[in-house]
């Protein structure tokens, strides 16, 4: 998507009928159908590189197309400051290939809620020099964080919540915290 000017992105991929996300009355079929063709759209829906703040809801993807994965994220999405990524049912886990360790330097606000399937985050966040903010919600089968959390040096807001298999949190001294 060449739009320059474009400053935040929500994709929402609920439907009219689907007022909250659940596919729960639909058939098998066309759950499948909407899983497999939903990477190929979002693939199609890369933001340019200038985004500042972008949401990704409902996706029925159990897995992220190749930009999201941000093989060279600094000159992918050098000004990203806010990364929501809300609701996504059949999200298992979030590849991430970084080859640099200042990836998405002015990231500072990055928030998993409602991800059930979600079963662990990706090391790679734990590189995120600027990150302030990391917020993890209703991820039921989360069942650790990184252990290379304390290298959040500008982390000032943990918040966790709702995730009843967590069962390790890495010692960490919150070192940005004032």
């Amino acid at each position: 998507m060449n739009k320059p000017n474009l400053s935040r992105l929500w994709l929402d991929w609920r439907s009219k009928n689907d007022s909250d996300g659940d596919v729960k009355s639909c058939s098998k079929e066309f759950i499948q159908k909407k899983k497999s063709c939903s990477k190929e759209v979002l693939q199609g829906l890369q933001p340019h590189y200038n985004i500042k703040r972008l949401e990704i809801s409902f996706y029925p993807g159990s897995e992220f197309p190749t930009w999201m994965q941000m093989t060279d994220p600094l000159s992918s999405f050098p000004s990203l400051a806010e990364l929501i990524l809300n609701r996504l049912p059949n999200l298992e886990e979030w590849s991430l290939k970084w080859k640099e360790d200042d990836s998405l330097p002015a990231l500072q606000f990055l928030q998993f809620s409602s991800c059930s399937r979600l079963k662990s985050l990706p090391v790679e966040i734990c590189n995120l020099r600027s990150l302030k903010s990391l917020y993890i919600f209703s991820c039921d089968k989360l069942a650790s964080l990184p252990h290379e959390l304390s290298r959040l040096t500008s982390l000032e807001s943990l918040e966790i919540k709702y995730c009843h298999s967590l069962r390790y949190l890495p010692v960490m001294g919150m070192q940005g915290q004032r």
